[in-house]
């Protein structure tokens, strides 16, 4: 819980938190053309959203603390890191009843609280990408540059062999 507090303390400006500002900055518009530091301000409150990583079964202990604190946009959920905490078998899909119940936890809590929850759908097929969405995943995670580089390089490599 603490470490949340001081995340929207560091993150947002008044009256939600204690961030430090400047105008000269994109997100300000550089501070010319009619620059408003409320406006700036309020828009920037709105705008910054404040995501924790749920991906170990301490969050799921001590989640009604966690999300009991206001300002919390979403949460993601790590199924890898959530089963390597708990020795479960590693995979995206959430297979294992101990990953499942952390999920689950996760699940009730958010909804209990119209808190959203961001999660990787990897393979990003519509099968897995329906049951996502069906688990209550609102925000998806469609794999990462990385993953879709090694993907797109796989397709060629497998073009030029069909060439030899």
């Amino acid at each position: 819980k603490e470490d949340v507090e001081k995340i929207i303390f560091n993150a947002k400006f008044p009256p939600m938190g204690r961030r430090g500002g400047e105008s000269n900055v994109r997100a300000a518009g550089f501070g010319v053309n009619g620059f408003s530091w409320s406006e700036y301000t309020k828009k920037s409150n709105e705008d910054t959203m404040i995501i924790p990583m749920d991906e170990d079964f301490e969050f799921t202990e001590n989640i009604e603390e966690i999300l009991s604190v206001d300002g919390i946009d979403a949460v993601n959920f790590g199924p890898v890191d959530y089963a390597l905490s708990v020795g479960a078998e590693v995979g995206y899909k959430i297979t294992d009843e101990r990953v499942d119940y952390g999920y689950s936890r996760l699940r009730a809590v958010t909804k209990e609280k119209g808190i959203g929850i961001m999660a990787p759908v990897v393979p990003s097929t519509e099968s897995d990408l329906r049951a996502a969405i069906d688990r209550g995943i609102n925000m998806l995670i469609l794999g990462n540059d990385m993953y879709h580089l090694n993907q797109g390089l796989g397709r060629i490599a497998k073009e030029v062999e069909k060439v030899k």
